[in-house]
């Protein structure tokens, strides 16, 4: 948890106000409006009003996408209807008692670097992939080692330059005989490694990597093994980085973590943690520390009103977007994931249903209001009533009105209440 303090010291210093790392603090103590909500939904409502601000700030920035040929994909992000053509809906968890809402029939961008809805889901994906691996790999004799490797920097430096000179020394430690050699030693199976970038106060854009690696314990001694990542690999490492005109300290440059902790800890850091019933949870408004922002945290503190924190997402959405974020290898690691099936599990239970179709008509006040997504989700989750959905609709079409942003056929046309151009009960629903 931040600081208030600390950071508002800190941030004096950085270009962020008191007020705007007040944000940050809190950002997780955002109050329920209804004991029936559940965190998950709080916290999806809170990744569609950031994803509202950061299109705002790519479409500001006219950010295209890798061709150049349209704006970046993340701008249209749940804003059009997916390719079955089926209206919008708003779904509904059955359990009134953990209320959830969310959309469907929507198209999503898919880009986990710029979207904090589409992260989750990535990162949801890719940790249950990270997961079968590790228990695949544990059940086959192999043991996990995490490594991170990282780069000192300052803030001087540009996210281009931090990511391009580590990416350098990166491929020639890849390609040195000694990091070869240490995987034949001790039988290293397999290998996954992601990158991550932070926002240090004092020091800028932290680009690193971390590497997850499977040893084959029956042939080898492992405390030797986890010695010898410490001492050879960081050697390897700082010679690299020195070679690229980089640098890093012994302590810091290359970090082996704790054997019995190895596998957790490469979890944390995609933001996953595996629950006690087996399920993994990822929380965007967990902070790492008080002076160290991930992506998230900065567009939070944009949303509220930091300039300087819009240039830095716009900077990481411009350099960001395209790139590589897990590598699994060449191993067939993929395969003995994809074929992996755990222990007798219960079946999974349909939560969600389809509640409401969306006119054309609605959507649009929808997609043109601020924060039009996550409004009409609060309302849903909270009071699963109709009359509420379309009261906060007029109340969205008007203020539009004021702010002249409606065309005349807006302005002067209001569909029917209960038509076919109305919000209407959906199917599922109904049959239930």
């Amino acid at each position: 948890m931040f600081n208030p303090t600390s950071i508002a010291q800190e941030t004096r210093k950085s270009g962020f106000s008191s007020s705007e790392s007040a944000s940050l603090v809190n950002i997780a103590n955002i109050p329920s409006a209804n004991k029936k909500t559940s965190k998950v939904q709080l916290n999806r409502e809170l990744k569609f009003r950031r994803l509202d601000h950061a299109q705002k700030l790519l479409i500001d920035a006219n950010i295209m996408n890798r061709s150049g040929t349209q704006l970046h994909r993340t701008c249209t992000c749940h804003k059009k209807r997916n390719s079955t053509g089926e209206q919008p809906t708003i779904r509904l968890s059955i359990d009134q008692n953990d209320s959830q809402s969310t959309l469907g029939n929507v198209q999503t961008c898919g880009s986990l670097w710029t979207c904090p809805v589409c992260y989750e889901r990535k990162a949801l994906e890719e940790g249950q992939k990270i997961l079968k691996a590790i228990q695949a790999n544990t059940e086959a004799g192999l043991v996990p080692m995490m490594i991170a490797l990282t780069a000192s920097h300052s803030r001087k430096m540009t996210l281009r330059y931090s990511k391009d000179t580590f990416k350098i020394a990166w491929n020639a430690f890849n390609a040195h005989r000694q990091w070869k050699k240490f995987k034949k030693d001790f039988h290293v199976k397999h290998v996954i490694s992601n990158v991550d970038i932070t926002y240090g106060l004092e020091n800028g854009w932290h680009y690193h990597k971390h590497l997850l690696l499977f040893l084959d314990a029956s042939q080898i001694d492992l405390a030797e093994a986890f010695l010898a990542a410490d001492d050879i690999l960081t050697s390897v490492w700082l010679n690299q980085l020195e070679n690229k005109g980089r640098s890093a300290t012994s302590e810091h440059g290359l970090h082996v973590s704790d054997r019995h902790k190895s596998a957790n800890d490469y979890m944390a850091k995609i933001g996953i943690t595996v629950q006690d019933n087996g399920k993994l949870h990822y929380e965007m408004t967990s902070a790492k520390t008080k002076d160290s922002f991930t992506i998230w945290d900065i567009l939070a503190e944009s949303e509220h009103g930091s300039q300087w924190a819009s240039k830095l997402y716009i900077e990481y959405a411009s350099e960001m977007s395209g790139n590589n974020w897990i590598q699994y290898g060449r191993t067939g690691l993929q395969d003995i994931i994809a074929n992996y099936e755990p222990g007798e599990t219960e079946p999974e239970q349909e939560t969600m249903k389809n509640w409401l179709r969306i006119s054309d008509y609605w959507w649009d006040i929808i997609k043109w209001s601020q924060n039009g997504i996550s409004r009409i989700l609060t309302i849903a989750s909270r009071t699963r009533d109709i009359h509420d959905i379309r009261e906060e609709l007029h109340k969205m079409r008007i203020e539009l009105i004021k702010e002249h942003k409606l065309s005349d056929y807006y302005r002067d046309y209001i569909p029917i209440v209960n038509s076919i151009s109305d919000v209407q009960i959906h199917e599922d629903w109904k049959n239930e």
